[in-house]
């Protein structure tokens, strides 16, 4: 059944790429929203503003949104009351976005500098390039997803960093290929001692 889930018409396909220009669209409005004195709120409202004419249902916001020094996962400033959170210098915003079209997904993660980045900051952004030109090379008919996965984590295991979403994933159907579910996390400095004892998730 998943061969048959997973390959896709003409039609679809259409819409895949439909999906992914909305949210081409999106991220070059946050970038240009992404300023200090701004609010997540603005910046949501930025994204919707290019994403609608794509025809997107404007009631399906969903995703990702939050700022801080260290950037962040979470939109807890939505439904709990509180107001958006303020992007100030030096802030990082970070988003997950989620579109369809055609019952067909697209995703997008983006972190955005406000300011220059912290050292510390720039050599992510770094490995995080590293790792995906790296997966680039490994996008193709008859590979397999552990190779993808071994490639894009080389330039990140190989700095003594370590992650924890994942690398890559399957789209429509959306199904995760990370190094959590390999098994492979274990020996990365650090997750040990900040979440305890690694475990494969699914074993």
């Amino acid at each position: 059944f998943l061969p048959i889930w997973a390959t896709h018409s003409e039609e679809e396909l259409v819409m895949s790429r439909k999906a992914a220009l909305a949210l081409e669209a999106a991220a070059e409005a946050l970038i240009e929203a992404a300023q200090p004195g701004a609010t997540l709120s603005d910046i949501q409202m930025a994204i919707l503003s290019a994403t609608v004419p794509y025809g997107m249902d404007a009631t399906a916001v969903g995703g990702i949104l939050y700022t801080g020094e260290e950037g962040g996962r979470g939109t807890r400033w939505m439904g709990r009351g509180f107001p958006p959170l303020v992007i100030k210098q030096g802030y990082l915003v970070h988003t997950e976005m989620v579109r369809h079209y055609g019952h067909m997904r697209g995703d997008v993660q983006l972190t955005v500098s406000v300011g220059q980045p912290t050292e510390e900051i720039a050599t992510l952004a770094r490995l995080a390039r590293e790792s995906y030109e790296a997966g680039l090379q490994q996008i193709r008919p008859g590979n397999t997803f552990q190779a993808l996965c071994d490639a894009m984590a080389e330039p990140i295991r190989r700095a003594g960093a370590w992650h924890i979403t994942p690398l890559v994933h399957l789209m429509n159907p959306n199904e995760a290929r990370s190094m959590m579910r390999e098994g492979l996390w274990e020996n990365y400095t650090g997750v040990k001692e900040r979440f305890g004892e690694a475990r494969v998730l699914g074993s």
